[in-house]
């Protein structure tokens, strides 16, 4: 056996397909995201046979090929992720019925969100479970009581009532310059991919956002904006210890109009310096110890935030698998989100994976092979090219008062582009290789309106008069 980590971690690899091969499952998903499909294709590398799907909504013709499939929205049924995820756990009939005619024996096994909550469904018992307790720090009105605990930075904030008469006030005295960001509770809805968040710089805005996120919420967390470039400190936590991986870029853009924050991906290309990236995993390895004490919490973990001129502020915590650690480009064959949910399950197929080993060998194939899953919609008729081809494109970067023209490689496809990278004639994109900037240029060129990174925030706010 090769005696490095990665040669060391081949032992997972070769216990999974002990545990898969021959084996016959079921998927139950809200739809086939991109951590949904990576899930369907280590399970497909492991030997199994993706038997039937149960999905909240209409299957697309790129979803992974299953024998069976039974879709509520083609059943009438209309439900949120949460809602779809409550349906589940209470076992309904008309599933449990569809698949016992499938599966009479009770043979297969379920794999369900990373959400999912059911032990079993119809007595076939549910391969990873996210539990109930572990959503604590997932609500932004509370995750400051961790930040305060383990240490870590964080903005000024207050926890008001979404109506509270003194909003406007509130918000007012934390506005440092560049405006507010307001963050709703999780009492109707677990949201990530910047849903839920505002960032507000007049009092227009201020009224705008309320008003939309009243529907969603009892509490919202005013916090003073703080420039920087938007990142995530993700880790892993073992029985007997935490592994932390280097810091990864979380492509976040915002429309200057309306302080509407806008999800396009993530980057293993940003590289902070040294100092500040070991201060960042530092901070990583400090939640994951206070995880696995407080809640017995094991897996895969982030803590967002934003990496500026003076320093860190971490944002919110996702205490589950999520995507961006940026293994697969590297090392496809390696089954990483099946490893989390054994690590969750504490099952014998993790045993070959020891916290450092995980540690090493996945910083250093992040280093060896960065990469970005960075998708951007353009406008209808927006000529970027024939969809499915790599292509490159110059753009002009803006750093300070000057810019530096960056290739970027993309692929065209379903209405939009997937940024595969940039580059520069010296190799160094600005930023230290963040690809914000760079995606908010490519978005310039083809004429998407309105859009911005962390490199263009100049614009004062307005709340203070």
């Amino acid at each position: 056996m090769n005696d490095t980590p990665q040669g060391r971690l081949g032992r997972v690899v070769d216990d999974m397909r002990v545990r898969w091969t021959g084996r016959d499952v079921v998927m139950a998903v809200n739809h086939f995201n991109g951590g949904m499909k990576a899930l369907a294709e280590e399970l497909d590398r492991s030997g199994a046979r993706l038997a039937a799907v149960v999905i909240n909504t209409v299957p697309r013709a790129d979803d992974p090929p299953a024998e069976h499939v039974w879709s509520c929205a083609e059943h009438g049924l209309t439900m949120s992720h949460r809602q779809y995820e409550v349906w589940l756990a209470s076992k309904p009939q008309e599933v449990v019925d569809w698949l016992d005619g499938l599966d009479p024996d009770r043979e297969w096994e379920v794999l369900g969100t990373t959400y999912s909550e059911f032990e079993e469904l119809g007595g076939r018992p549910a391969y990873g479970r996210w539990l109930p307790e572990w959503a604590v720090w997932e609500d932004k009105t509370r995750i400051d009581e961790l930040w305060q605990r383990v240490g870590i930075p964080a903005p000024p904030h207050v926890i008001v009532d979404v109506d509270d008469p003194d909003l406007a006030a509130t918000a007012v005295s934390l506005d440092q310059g560049h405006g507010v960001m307001i963050a709703i509770d999780t009492t109707l809805d677990v949201l990530g991919s910047s849903q839920g968040l505002r960032w507000v710089r007049s009092r227009a805005e201020l009224d705008t956002a309320v008003e939309v996120l009243r529907a969603r919420t009892e509490r919202v967390r005013i916090a003073t904006f703080v420039p920087g470039v938007p990142c995530s400190l993700m880790g892993m936590v073992f029985d007997d210890g935490v592994a932390v991986f280097d810091p990864i870029e979380v492509i976040t853009l915002h429309r200057p109009s309306t302080g509407q924050l806008v999800y396009g991906g993530c980057s293993t290309t940003w590289r902070p310096a040294d100092a500040r990236r070991e201060v960042l995993r530092d901070y990583a390895r400090r939640v994951g110890q206070d995880l696995s004490t407080s809640l017995g919490y094991t897996g895969v973990f982030s803590v967002d935030g934003l990496s500026g001129a003076d320093g860190f502020v971490a944002t919110e915590l996702n205490p589950r698998h999520v995507s961006g650690i940026g293994v697969r480009p590297g090392w496809p064959e390696f089954p990483t989100r099946l490893l989390n949910r054994a690590v969750q399950g504490h099952l014998p197929e993790a045993a070959g994976a020891g916290w450092q080993d995980v540690e090493e060998a996945y910083r250093e194939v992040v280093r060896r092979t960065p990469s970005a899953s960075l998708w951007i919609e353009v406008p209808e008729g927006a000529d970027i090219g024939e969809e499915g081809r790599v292509l490159t494109t110059a753009v002009s970067v803006p750093v300070g008062d000057s810019a530096v023209e960056c290739v970027v490689e993309y692929r065209p496809q379903c209405g939009g582009a997937w940024i595969i990278g940039a580059s520069t004639p010296t190799g160094a994109v600005p930023h230290d290789g963040a690809l914000g900037p760079v995606t908010a240029a490519f978005a310039e060129k083809f004429g998407v309106p309105d859009l911005a990174s962390f490199g263009e925030i100049t614009a004062r706010s307005t709340l203070t008069g």
